[in-house]
């Protein structure tokens, strides 16, 4: 599904690159999560494999094709973006919010027709149904995390990529929604990729995890392998066990 080669990046004005000579692998339909110190580098790789940001040497290829030969449609068509945050400046309600997820399918006033009947089922799916009317800028941060998965899930991607999504989310919420993730991606071979701090959180229900350190994949592999004392405590640089 995705496919890095020989990836470094530079933030434009900088000369050290805060990423280097990044190569790997990412099947589709697996679960992997990204996991790092703060400032390792984490949102940028996602933001790369994303499209967001363009690497300063290498290349990213999705889905067999460099992406750089991909319109922004096509990207909408493969990949869900769902960041940490949203504006909520528009008083866009959720219903409206979360069926712009289908505008790279949409071409004709039949297709409005079927999404908006897509976006109604997806809201009951993950019990958004009783906020349909309401506006995002008066949603708590739980809410407003499920209707960015909603928006995510009705665009009807090969992946969905997301950027430490359980900030704002308490224990219980934060379960549903990775059993959500789960669920999609078993039913859908729905490629996942979400950045990722709680230890646990990742080891219950990821397959695969990418350790970044100095700018650089530290490890990169299935989830039980990685997630050893010596391993984590050299990516986290204190004693952790779990």
């Amino acid at each position: 599904m995705f496919q890095l080669n020989d990836i470094s990046y530079t933030f434009p004005g900088l000369q050290k690159p805060l990423l280097r000579n990044i190569s790997l692998h990412i099947p589709k339909g697996s679960m992997t999560t990204i996991m790092g110190l703060n400032g390792t580098g984490k949102t940028t790789l996602l933001r790369l494999m994303s499209s967001y940001l363009k690497p300063t040497e290498g290349r990213v290829i999705i889905d067999t094709k460099p992406a750089k030969e991909l319109s922004s449609k096509e990207l909408a068509q493969k990949i869900a973006f769902v960041p940490q945050e949203f504006p909520t400046e528009f008083p866009f309600t959720v219903h409206e919010f979360v069926m712009m997820g289908r505008y790279a399918w949409q071409n004709n006033l039949l297709n409005q027709k079927e999404d908006f009947e897509k976006t109604k089922t997806v809201l009951k799916r993950l019990n958004l149904d009783p906020l349909k009317k309401r506006t995002i800028n008066t949603l708590s941060g739980g809410e407003k995390q499920r209707t960015l998965l909603a928006r995510a899930i009705i665009q009807n991607t090969q992946a969905i990529l997301l950027d430490e999504p359980f900030n704002h989310l308490d224990i219980k919420n934060k379960k549903e929604f990775l059993s959500l993730l789960k669920k999609e991606n078993k039913e859908n071979n729905t490629t996942i990729i979400a950045i990722m701090h709680s230890l646990e959180d990742a080891k219950e229900f990821f397959n695969n995890v990418i350790f970044l350190k100095n700018g650089n994949i530290f490890f990169y592999g299935k989830t039980s392998d990685g997630f050893n004392a010596n391993k984590l405590q050299d990516v986290f640089e204190v004693a952790i066990t779990i």
